[in-house]
């Protein structure tokens, strides 16, 4: 896994994960 091999800040990938999943709700709602 990238993510525990690269050090980076998991709030960040945490972060993207949140904004991907509004992004799919939304697309969702809109009839996609």
């Amino acid at each position: 896994n990238l993510k525990k091999e690269i050090p980076v800040d998991l709030s960040y990938f945490r972060t993207i994960d949140l904004f991907a999943e509004r992004v799919l709700f939304l697309y969702r709602l809109s009839g996609g």
